[in-house]
């Protein structure tokens, strides 16, 4: 599925997608993902190193526990992709790999019980991880789905390709 930020927004489209998918029982997502040449982008000023968000999910408000990859630009060919984690309201993020656009990567992260488990496979097989400690925290959460920015907005459409 193609999801795409339109220029000027923080989200994604897809709302029934997400609406059908919103909540997240299995503490464990995963998908293929490919990002295109629209994921370049050069903002001038330092928001430029910000990390927009992939995917991911929350075990209760996303700002408090919560657990997805992060992206940026780093280049024409290439997005930087990250651990993006909120552990009890502090924001953790953790540099994983560098991926090539117009590659697909296999791409999951799994609850466990001390730690959020990252991992990044390329076509290859390489495979790229990160741990994120976090405290036994249970119960319902929801998925989240790409957004772009925090301070800043998307500069043009972006389209990434998340698949099952």
């Amino acid at each position: 599925m193609i999801f795409k930020i339109k220029k000027g927004k923080h989200f994604s489209g897809n709302f029934f997608y997400k609406l059908l998918n919103f909540f997240n029982f299995k503490k464990s997502i995963k998908f293929n993902v490919k990002f295109d040449e629209s994921s370049y982008y050069d903002l001038g000023n330092p928001n430029q190193l910000d990390v927009n968000k992939l995917f991911g999910f929350s075990t209760g408000y996303h700002h408090k526990n919560s657990a997805r990859f992060g992206w940026n630009s780093v280049a024409k060919d290439s997005v930087a992709i990250y651990s993006y984690c909120y552990v009890d309201g502090v924001r953790k993020i953790n540099f994983i790999t560098n991926i090539k656009i117009n590659s697909e990567y296999k791409m999951s992260i799994v609850d466990r019980r001390f730690y959020y488990f990252f991992s990044v496979i390329d076509s290859n097989g390489n495979v790229f991880r990160d741990n994120v400690s976090k405290n036994n925290i249970s119960g319902v959460g929801y998925s989240l789905w790409p957004y772009f920015g925090g301070d800043e907005k998307a500069p043009h459409d972006i389209e990434i390709s998340l698949t099952k």
